[in-house]
């Protein structure tokens, strides 16, 4: 390629000579287009890259102080705006989802959208095994793994590795965004299914908060300990 045999008066340059700028422009657009293609064929606006690190090679090659090492110089330059550009724009696209998962949370639920997230719940529920909707349906009522594991007979790992599963099915089978929009509905839906499967007696039981453990009189064993000292 002819840009590898240009020769930079990287001197000229630095002295900000304008007739070696535009000598050497097109050359400099070359090789940056080259090297933005190759290693960043992905990223947009890599004109807009390009033109920028142009411009930040204007004023920093006064720093180089091996003429030698202009293009490895350049290549760090233009690496650099595009990382840049890089991290901005999945920053954007973030902020982009982020504003559509919040406009989409702002309409108001409808009766239509619940009837069908319900069939789709139905449906997919149907589909689950039996420890698998035992486990769903008191991971969505909150009740604690805790006691998820003693009316299962399961440990933590265990139930935590099988409800990543019911996750991932309910997941397929359901929109998301219908999901978090019509939680009351979805909350009822559980609710009934773990009154089917449990009973509402031993749901009451495993949903009744949990009891603190008792706080030890620390005055009554101080003066314990003080009496058999005395004594």
């Amino acid at each position: 390629m002819a840009i590898q045999r240009a020769r930079f008066d990287v001197a000229a340059l630095q002295r900000n000579d304008p007739g070696a700028w535009k000598t050497h422009y097109a050359d400099l657009v070359e090789m940056a287009d080259a090297f933005l293609n190759r290693n960043y064929a992905s990223i947009r606006h890599r004109a807009d890259i390009r033109d920028e690190a142009v411009a930040r090679l204007f004023r920093a090659v006064v720093r180089l102080r091996d003429p030698a090492k202009f293009r490895p110089f350049f290549y760090e330059i233009l690496c650099r705006t595009a990382n840049e550009s890089l991290r901005i724009e999945k920053r954007r696209a973030e902020a982009e989802r982020l504003h559509e998962r919040i406009s989409r949370l702002d309409h108001a639920p409808s009766a239509e959208e619940a009837a069908m997230l319900l069939l789709d719940l139905k449906r997919a529920f149907s589909g689950l095994s039996r420890l698998h909707q035992e486990i769903c349906a008191l991971r969505f009522q909150n009740v604690t793994w805790g006691r998820i594991g003693e009316a299962l007979s399961r440990s933590y790992k265990s139930l935590t590795k099988e409800f990543q599963r019911v996750n991932a099915v309910l997941e397929k089978a359901c929109a998301r965004d219908l999901l978090e929009r019509h939680t009351r509905t979805v909350s009822h839906f559980f609710t009934e299914r773990a009154q089917e499967l449990f009973g509402e007696a031993r749901l009451t039981e495993l949903l009744a908060p949990e009891e603190a453990p008792e706080t030890p009189d620390v005055a009554s064993q101080a003066e314990a300990v003080l009496a058999e000292a005395g004594a």
